[in-house]
């Protein structure tokens, strides 16, 4: 099956996990729930050191180098197994499990995918054991939604690589030891730099003060004619913008992911209060208004789940790898980052409404998820620039015969009509996109 095949009603069905795989979702499944959940609130007071160290234990056990190789020291598991990991730690926390997303996954891809022979073999083992912790650094003052958009330079001198300019939002960078940085050679060729911690020139801010995700290490990077090899440009100079950005297409249905696992949190919370709160001298859930709630949270999540893991199964019936799945599944992998986003700020916002003012306190877990939830619609790429990204690769791959024609009927002509007729408009662009979010949720909702 092909990237856009949905356009035509075809659909993956989801896969069962096989026997590897249960052993592998039954190893870290015992140590979210008896060693991450229960430090939830220690991670979310930044207990210091608590979440490197958590962290380095996934790996001690095995969990960090899902992505990576068996040769490499990793466990090259299938992108299902990864999406139900993602699910899992984003339901036991939050704030653990953006760290660990982002280490096996946006920071380590762009080194398996573009890294040479060297810098694989130094690195990847150690990335898969957590003896080193990785950070994906991209995101500056003036370059947020305009990714490609850096004023971080470099400047090749007979020592290496000096690179000056700061990198904003970096997710791990309190610990982490190894980052992917990028910036522009002779302010124009985009180029990505593997940066170790000690690289003389570069600092680190300190953690923000976030509306969310409290625990997690988000911090400054700053680079003051920083000092690097030769041999640490990852790939080649000029094409940065491959390890900038093929890593976020399946970065996007990790996102997903996440967010299904946190709906799924918030959907228990609001069932488990909704049964034992009483008013009227009867619990929540006998109110038809509380159990239409209800029911639609659960609809909506449902529906979530089946987006997740039909795209997951996609990219692993895709031959070529993960590399290769994630460009031809990026329109379907954006798709599933917006929608279960959505659910997600959905699910969260009812299920604080069904605690009543017991859930606008910090006393209660929903407070907290409520406020992780928010940030889920801004980053991997904001849900604004998904949905232009979702229009314009349909666009494109349309008018180029990578999706054939549509006929006339079909449910997505009309927006695209609109789009063609004005084709600067980002509001016929989101139509479409959003036309196609409708058409793949239905889809994939089907038996």
């Amino acid at each position: 099956m092909t990237g856009g095949a949905f356009l035509r009603g075809e659909f993956s069905a989801p896969r069962l996990l096989d026997s590897f795989e249960k052993q592998c979702l039954a190893a870290i499944l015992p140590f979210l729930e008896g060693e991450v959940r229960p430090a939830a609130d220690r991670i979310e007071a930044c207990e210091d050191g608590l979440l490197e160290r958590l962290l380095r234990q996934a790996g001690e056990l095995g969990l960090l180098g899902g992505a990576i190789p068996e040769e490499l020291g990793g466990i090259a598991l299938t992108r299902t197994l990864i999406a139900r990991f993602c699910e899992e730690t984003a339901r036991a926390c939050p704030s653990f499990a953006i760290p660990f997303n982002v280490h096996t996954g946006v920071a380590i891809l762009p080194l398996l995918w573009f890294g040479s022979e060297a810098q694989k073999t130094h690195w990847l083992p150690k990335l898969a054991t957590g003896e080193a912790i990785g950070a994906f650094a991209l995101s500056e003052p003036g370059a947020g939604s305009d990714a490609l958009g850096l004023s971080c330079r470099a400047t090749q001198t007979d020592e290496g690589w000096r690179l000056s300019g700061q990198k904003l939002w970096i997710t791990n960078a309190g610990f982490a030891d190894l980052f992917t940085v990028f910036a522009k050679v002779d302010g124009e060729h985009l180029t990505a730099f593997l940066v170790e911690k000690n690289t003389p020139g570069l600092s680190r801010g300190k953690d923000e003060k976030k509306l969310g995700l409290k625990g997690s290490s988000t911090a400054a990077l700053f680079l003051d004619n920083a000092l690097i090899p030769h041999a640490a440009v990852l790939g080649e100079v000029g094409k940065g913008h491959k390890a900038a950005l093929f890593p976020l297409n399946v970065g996007r249905l990790n996102i997903g992911a996440a967010a299904l696992g946190m709906a799924k949190e918030a959907l228990a919370l609001a069932r488990a209060h909704a049964s034992t709160r009483k008013q009227f001298g009867q619990p929540l859930d006998r109110f038809e208004i509380i159990a239409d709630k209800l029911a639609r949270m659960t609809q909506k999540v449902a529906a979530a789940e089946s987006v997740i893991y039909r795209t997951a199964a996609l990219l692993d019936r895709f031959p070529g790898g993960s590399l290769a799945a994630g460009e031809e599944f990026a329109i379907e992998c954006a798709i599933a980052k917006v929608f279960c986003t959505e659910v997600l700020d959905f699910v969260a916002d009812e299920a604080l409404q069904i605690h009543g003012g017991l859930g606008f306190s910090e006393e209660v877990p929903i407070a907290r998820l409520y406020r992780d939830a928010r940030i889920f619609r801004i980053f991997e790429g904001t849900n604004e620039i998904n949905r232009l990204t979702i229009a314009t690769q349909l666009h494109k791959r349309l008018i180029t015969g990578r999706i054939p024609p549509l006929l006339a009927w079909h449910p997505l002509q009309d927006s695209l009509s609109a789009l063609e007729a004005a084709p600067k408009s980002q509001l016929q662009a989101i139509a479409l996109a959003d036309a196609a979010i409708a058409l793949y949720v239905e889809g994939a909702k089907k038996p």
